[in-house]
């Protein structure tokens, strides 16, 4: 799992078409990010997991009021 402020690389931009219609901005494959909070979320399949903010993509919040983030295993720590 990530800390706030890891940098880590996204490792998949295949988003669905949902996300791309709904998302100001998304991360690209291959650039590093450093992740700017880690909130609870759920996933397409309505199990919990965890999705992470990062600091070089802001996104208008939801219906909710919450900035939507992105799942963790789209990302790998930078070593």
């Amino acid at each position: 799992m990530f800390d706030i402020n890891s940098k880590i690389v996204c490792i998949n931009d295949s988003f669905p078409l949902q996300v791309l219609a709904t998302y100001d901005e998304i991360p690209k494959q291959g650039n590093v990010f450093t992740v700017r909070d880690i909130i609870p979320a759920t996933d397409y399949a309505r199990a919990e997991t965890c999705a992470v903010l990062l600091h070089q993509v802001r996104n208008t919040p939801n219906e909710n009021g919450v900035e939507n983030g992105f799942a963790c295993h789209r990302f790998r720590e930078l070593t």
